[in-house]
C-alpha cells in the first residue's frame, strides 16, 4: 500500500452484490487493485460470500456511496485492513497480530509480585486472580493454572516451556540499564550478562520464578511505532 497525496493506492471501489444484505452497505472500498477482487469469494454465491464477510467484515471500508466507502477504508488502521502481499496475492481470513500473551502460573500470588517489580502499568480488571500488564501494542497477563487444566499437563517444574518472550529495545544503552534495574527483583534468575549478537545488537536473558524465559534485546535494524510495538524488518 502507498499513501498518495490523492489517496490510498491501490484502491477499488465497487458496488456490492447483495446490496448490504452481508456486506453492510451497497458499496465496498478494498485496498487492493481490480484484478486482484477476482481472487476473493467477496461477491461469489450466497453461502460462500456470507461466509467472506462474516470473516473480513471491518477489514474492507463500506457505506451506502463510494465516498462513505472510501472514508470508511481510510479509518480502519493499517494493519487492520484486507491488503497485499508482496507476491501480489490479497491476505485471507486471520489478521496478522499477537495482542495478548498469558502466563498460567502455580503461585499466581508470587508471579503477580514479581511482575508488579518492573512497574509497568496495570488493567483496570485486574483482580485477585487475575492480573493483566500494558505492553507496547500487547498486553501480559498472569493468571492461576488450574483454569488451564483442560489445556493438559502444565511442564514440570524446571523443564522449558517451549517458548521465549521478548523485551525489544531501543539501542544497546537501554539493554545494560533494564539489566542494572532487574538484577536487584526479588525472584528473578539471570542468564548471563548483557552481550553483543554477531547479528547485530545487544541482548540478555532471564527467567522469572516460574521457570518462564525472557530475552531483553535490543536488535539493530529495528524501530518502533508510537504506541512503542515493534516493527520488524
Amino acid at each position: 500500500m502507498k499513501e498518495t497525496a490523492e489517496g490510498l493506492y491501490p484502491c477499488t471501489i465497487v458496488p456490492t452484490r447483495y446490496t448490504g444484505a452481508y456486506e453492510g452497505g451497497t458499496w465496498a472500498a478494498f485496498e487492493l487493485a481490480p484484478r486482484q477482487l477476482s481472487t476473493l469469494d467477496w461477491d461469489s454465491d450466497d453461502v460462500s460470500a456470507r461466509e467472506w464477510w462474516d470473516q473480513n467484515r471491518g477489514r474492507v471500508g463500506v457505506g451506502d456511496s463510494p465516498g462513505d466507502a472510501y472514508a470508511a477504508l481510510v479509518a480502519i488502521p493499517p494493519h487492520e485492513r484486507l491488503t497485499t502481499l508482496e507476491d501480489g496475492t490479497a491476505t485471507k481470513g486471520v489478521p496478522a497480530r499477537v495482542s495478548f500473551v498469558t502466563l498460567a502460573t502455580r503461585d499466581f500470588a508470587r508471579m503477580a509480585t514479581f511482575y508488579r517489580q518492573f512497574g509497568w502499568p496495570e488493567s483496570r480488571d485486574s483482580n485477585e486472580e487475575f492480573v493483566a500488564f500494558k505492553t507496547g501494542g500487547a498486553i501480559l497477563g498472569v493468571y492461576p493454572a488450574k483454569y488451564y487444566a483442560s489445556l493438559g499437563d502444565a511442564p514440570r517444574p524446571g523443564a522449558f516451556k517451549g517458548f521465549e518472550l521478548a523485551m525489544n529495545l531501543e539501542d544497546a544503552a537501554r539493554v545494560d540499564a533494564v539489566y542494572d534495574a532487574v538484577r536487584r527483583f526479588d525472584g528473578i534468575r539471570l542468564l548471563g550478562t548483557p552481550k553483543d549478537l554477531s547479528i547485530g545488537g545487544r541482548s540478555f536473558a532471564f527467567l522469572d520464578p516460574e521457570g518462564n524465559a525472557w530475552e531483553v534485546i535490543w536488535k539493530s535494524g529495528t524501530s518502533f511505532d508510537a504506541r512503542g510495538g515493534l516493527i520488524f524488518p
